[in-house]
């Protein structure tokens, strides 16, 4: 015989989200800790994240979806990467057929080309660098040969 609360929906599994077949989204950003407009925009940006429309238009996440928001989570806000460099790693972990390859993609981990700018940028960047400074010392300079006092 089950629990009641196993009857009704709300049992939790270890990783403390309801066992049932459907999440709304108000239940998937209670679980995952992330608001609601959040989830909607990873929607538009991981093709992987894909929640069905109920009769009155509202999302249903299925246990595939609250898994695979779990990992973009993972992956931008414990393991670093950007928007991009999530859906290039989730890209590469789907087969021909464009279901996952193992079912969860293995750890993801942040690599150079990831966080690091190109390296034919970073001399335009230190010369911008030194340009930002030069219009700094420039507006010093006149702000004090202006001779200006607070009103």
């Amino acid at each position: 015989m089950s629990s009641p609360a196993a009857s009704n929906g709300t049992t939790s599994d270890p990783e403390g989200s309801p066992d049932k077949l459907f999440y709304k989204i108000g239940e998937v950003a209670r679980i995952t800790g992330l608001e609601p407009y959040v989830l909607r925009y990873w929607e538009s940006e991981f093709p992987q994240i894909q929640p069905r429309k109920g009769q009155g238009g509202q999302r249903l996440y299925r246990l595939e979806d609250l898994e695979m928001v779990r990992t973009v989570q993972r992956m931008l806000h414990q393991d670093g990467f950007t928007i991009a460099g999530a859906k290039r790693q989730l890209g590469r972990g789907r087969s021909s057929a464009g279901a996952p390859a193992s079912g969860t993609p293995e750890p993801a981990r942040v690599s150079p080309r990831d966080t690091a700018p190109a390296p034919d940028t970073t001399p335009a960047l230190k010369k911008t660098r030194e340009g930002l400074r030069g219009i700094l010392e420039l507006m010093d300079n006149t702000d004090s040969s202006r001779g200006t006092r607070p009103e």
